[in-house]
């Protein structure tokens, strides 16, 4: 049998084959854009560069990106305990929620056509991924298993010992190496949960959900 060889189109065969002398941009993956590339100091600034984007974001993913970004109690309570108890003096946090805040402003003015979701989000994620990391495996350890954790900056654990181990420790190097003090465990929360556990009997497998993380 003779062997194909496959050889490379040239421009001019493309724009035959197509019918055309115009040749479509297919979508390009979104640019990688970190925090280090947002201007802060402008709190009015807008988050897009006044370039339209492939994919333009809708109305209520940038509602939804802006209100996760907006939520800087959020980054507090994941490593506060249960009633919200004082972390201490903590300049390192107050610094994320600036940020995060800031951000939600910045993505809830960008318009529509110049704002891409991917980017938006990866953005929030660069900020929130350790503080929400703990927070979710705080919950579920105490809600889906009542297994008792206690997390501060010196923790290091045996990720031997539990499957969300690994992942727990990452979120704790990364606040550790931004400076962020915390001292939390779930025990409140496991209280709560036997109590719920009690009073809802039989039925309590119908109001509990599994926690993705």
């Amino acid at each position: 049998m003779e062997e194909i060889k496959l050889g490379t189109f040239a421009q001019e065969d493309l724009k035959e084959e197509v019918g055309s002398e115009e040749i479509v941009n297919l979508p390009q993956k979104p640019k990688k854009i970190t925090l280090k590339d947002i201007d802060f100091s402008d709190r009015n600034s807008l988050l897009g560069t006044g370039e339209k984007v492939t994919k333009p974001c809708s109305f209520g993913a940038r509602e939804g990106l802006a209100e996760r970004a907006k939520d800087i109690n959020g980054l507090y309570y994941s490593i506060a305990e249960l009633l919200g108890e004082p972390v201490g003096e903590n300049k390192a946090l107050i610094l994320d929620q600036n940020y995060s805040k800031a951000l939600g402003i910045k993505i809830m003015n960008t318009p529509l056509d110049e704002l891409d979701e991917e980017i938006a989000e990866n953005l929030i994620n660069e900020i929130r991924w350790p503080y929400e990391t703990i927070s979710k495996i705080r919950i579920k350890l105490a809600t889906e298993e009542l297994h008792y954790i206690e997390i501060n900056n010196n923790t290091k654990l045996d990720i031997s010992k539990h499957p969300l181990y690994a992942k727990l420790q990452k979120a704790i190097d990364e606040l550790n190496k931004r400076g962020v003090v915390f001292n939390v465990s779930n025990g409140r929360m496991i209280e709560l949960e036997k109590k719920e556990r009690e009073i809802l009997g039989e039925d309590y497998s119908k109001y509990r959900h599994s926690i993705k993380i």
